[in-house]
């Protein structure tokens, strides 16, 4: 309901912005998705100009001595954002686990929660910072309000554990059933942190830009971490496949004799044979899929972090010169962890 409603509540700025691009920006809803970024960043800075020169011997007003550039286009969309960068970016949050060391774990509901508690608390409906968070005579006061909230949305949190629990229970089966259903195989990849995310984004770049990097830099990631073979991890995928695969080839002839044997034997209690071909044959893709290839080429493992690093453009001090070592692969397998 909550969902619902927030979607209600954006249809009327999402329609101005349509009529925007449509009537004013001259862009198609049809060419939305594939006109270059720039090209709208140039048609906005183009009608400003156009604007200033036409209206300024009209009208005094000051909003007219504000040009447009690409800069302060981009700087305006990622205001909020370049606030929860620098808290991630110049590590002024410690969201460490306690039992976990120094790793650093960024839920979706942390993440929710901080943009409550600090970014609507600095900003305004409009985007705006809040003035007075721009006087030093107001730090004390500012701060107190910043703990009542955190204790505030603490007790929230607390309190509707059970409910958030069940959700998150409930959206990840929705949301990943299907992809697992068909391929079994994702349980054993790999996929960038949302902790990782915010550290190897920079300031004010547009998510597009930012994705195409991630996009480029995730094959490598897989690559690099796969160098590092695990054969004890590798007998134990093997021997689960191979256990898997006889037990699903078996049920398969099984059903093959006979049609209805799927559908009416049941090997435990409400369990019937087409329960456990579908069991195993996840299991079997998801043990596979933790088995390297035979012909994989062995590749110095520092070649290929360089050229991934290069396209985050992410590198931590004590790496530098370090590359090939394990303590860089425990450091970098933290920030590309598997889905699961």
């Amino acid at each position: 309901m909550a969902q619902l409603a927030r979607t209600l509540l954006d249809v009327p700025p999402l329609l101005e912005t349509r009529a925007f691009f449509t009537e004013v920006l001259g862009v198609q809803p049809a060419d939305v998705g594939t006109i270059a970024w720039h090209e709208v960043v140039n048609r906005m800075v183009t009608l400003r100009e156009v604007e200033i020169r036409e209206y300024r011997n009209l009208t005094k007003s000051r909003i007219l001595g504000y040009r447009l550039t690409a800069d302060g286009i981009v700087n305006r969309i990622m205001r909020r954002e370049n606030y929860m960068l620098a808290l991630f970016n110049k590590d002024l949050l410690d969201i460490s686990f306690p039992g976990l060391g120094k790793r650093q774990v960024l839920t979706k509901a942390l993440e929710w929660n901080l943009s409550f508690c600090l970014m609507n608390y600095l900003f305004d409906e409009r985007g705006q910072l809040r003035r007075r968070f721009l006087k030093e005579s107001n730090r004390a006061i500012l701060s107190e309000g910043l703990r009542r909230r955190f204790k505030f949305m603490a007790a929230i949190n607390l309190m509707f554990v059970p409910f958030i629990v069940v959700f998150l229970v409930l959206y990840s089966f929705l949301r990943y059933f299907e992809e697992l259903y068909h391929e079994p195989g994702t349980l054993s990849s790999r996929a960038f942190t949302p902790y990782a995310k915010y550290k190897f984004r920079n300031f004010n770049e547009v998510p597009h830009s930012f994705r195409a990097r991630l996009n480029s830099a995730h094959p490598k990631a897989a690559l690099y971490l796969s160098q590092f073979r695990n054969d004890a991890l590798i007998a134990v995928a093997r021997f689960v496949s191979f256990v898997a695969g006889s037990f699903t080839a078996l049920l398969i002839v099984f059903t093959v004799v006979d049609n209805e044997l799927s559908l009416e034997f049941e090997i435990t209690n409400h369990r019937t044979v087409l329960f456990y071909i579908g069991l195993f044959s996840a299991i079997l893709a998801a043990a596979r899929g933790m088995i390297p290839a035979e012909e994989q080429e062995y590749l110095h493992p520092a070649w290929i972090i360089r050229d991934a690093l290069e396209d985050l453009q992410y590198m931590e001090p004590e790496w530098r010169g370090k590359l090939e070592t394990t303590m860089v692969r425990r450091g970098f397998e933290s920030l590309f962890t598997y889905k699961l």
